[in-house]
């Protein structure tokens, strides 16, 4: 039977009205032998009464209040802390199935992996979600390489489940070599390819074990704009290129661009003007530089030219589509 420690770390802002439900998801868990690490950051709302009312009634439980850094700074806190030998990080208002990390462990140790992924269910607020019981021989397991595990980070099927923090179960090892990028967005895009940098093998368990809450108010969904999100896949591109590792260069170059025209597009406002002047002039650089890699993606270079020759007409025109397919569904 497997006994190994594994700490769950829970950041927590203002989430007073979701706290509850994610940490009983995880007390219920049906592994039991873990150390649960609360990092209040700064919140204003009950959210640090909640934790200290935890604290008293499960012994498993850690509180940490501290003040507002941001989600990174608030998992590096944990992360500081936790002494499993496995580590999670699940977002304050969302919540797992009971066998999240039984599941998630068992595989790990079986084939001997570094990082275990989950599939994962949006869920709406005051959606009810209905467990079973899963029979842990009827999952569909599957096993990547480094390479095959940074290929992923574009699958279409994997990319979301890899590039997240959340929906995991990692060696502890991985994080005394990593900390989260402190002030930033997009934190998750901006660290899912070093992660990857220091591993051996990832598992894929294809079970939905996580569901990730959609509501109002959450960074996901606030009207927020930077160019965080670019920067991150700069960053990656910087990365793969010091390692030499020209197919990924190639994927992520396409993917920098879908990425620059859609941040562009979201951008509404003279306030931007700058930030929209810099994404243009960024891309165009990328379009110079590495015209080979895009001339080998034809409806990608055809958006990429429109864009380049007239983005505001682009914006214009995503947008449209957009908003009548909106109105039609």
């Amino acid at each position: 039977m497997v006994n190994d420690l594994v700490s769950v770390i829970i950041p927590i802002f203002n989430v007073e009205n979701y706290l509850r439900k994610c940490l009983e998801s995880v007390r219920n868990q049906s592994y039991q032998n873990l150390e649960i690490i609360l990092v209040n950051d700064g919140s204003q709302d009950s959210s640090g009464a909640i934790c200290d009312e935890y604290c008293k009634k499960d012994s498993r439980v850690k509180c940490i209040h501290k003040k507002n850094g941001g989600l990174s700074d608030a998992r590096n806190a944990g992360i500081e802390v936790a002494t499993g030998e496995y580590l999670c990080f699940i977002d304050s208002d969302d919540s797992i199935h009971k066998q999240y990390v039984e599941i998630l462990l068992r595989s790990l140790k079986k084939y001997d992996a570094d990082i275990a992924v989950c599939n994962f269910q949006r869920v709406q607020e005051n959606e009810i979600t209905f467990e079973q019981e899963i029979d842990l021989s009827e999952i569909c397991v599957n096993a990547l390489n480094q390479d095959e595990s940074w290929f992923a980070l574009y699958d279409d099927k994997l990319k979301f489940q890899y590039t997240t923090v959340w929906s995991k179960l990692y060696k502890r090892y991985i994080f005394t070599a990593l900390h989260f990028p402190v002030g930033r967005l997009n934190e998750d895009s901006a660290t899912a390819h070093q992660i990857i940098g220091l591993i051996g093998k990832s598992i894929y368990v294809d079970a939905v074990l996580y569901y990730y809450l959609i509501r109002t108010g959450s960074i996901m969904n606030s009207n927020i704009k930077t160019d965080d999100g670019v920067k991150a896949i700069e960053d990656r591109i910087s990365y793969f290129m010091s390692q030499g590792k020209q197919r990924l260069l190639e994927k992520t170059y396409c993917y920098y661009a879908t990425m620059i025209m859609g941040t562009y597009c979201s951008l509404s406002g003279d306030e931007y003007d700058e930030l929209r002047n810099s994404l243009v002039a960024r891309l165009g650089t990328a379009y110079k530089e590495h015209k080979y890699i895009y001339n080998k993606h034809r409806k990608l270079l055809i958006r990429l030219n429109f864009f380049l020759i007239m983005p505001n007409v682009y914006r214009f025109l995503v947008r449209f589509i957009k908003n009548n397919i909106k109105r039609i569904g």
